[in-house]
């Protein structure tokens, strides 16, 4: 029985946050939904992925995909995608 594909979406949230790298020792870092790594993102083979980035930093950020084919003015390299600048949502 063949299942449907379908889109799967999800919200990343770029932010500056503080992070315990260890017990009583915390840093200031920046993270996707506030964790370093960010989340991990799960679809099946012909889904669809959506990502929608907010930008809670302070100053522009890009995301960059790795083993993901897609069209280079998703790929996050400012070479092709413009910066999403603070409070943007790209």
């Amino acid at each position: 029985m063949k299942t449907k594909n379908k889109t799967v979406a999800y919200d990343l949230r770029a932010s500056s946050f503080n992070w315990e790298i260890a017990p009583g020792k915390t840093i200031q870092a920046w993270g996707f939904n506030n964790q370093v790594p960010g989340p991990v993102l799960r679809a099946n083979a012909g889904d669809t992925l959506v990502v929608r980035l907010i930008n809670d930093l302070s100053e522009a950020t890009t995301i960059h995909w790795h083993g993901i084919a897609l069209p280079a003015s998703m790929d996050g390299t400012d070479a092709t995608q413009r910066p999403i600048e603070p409070g943007e949502v790209f």
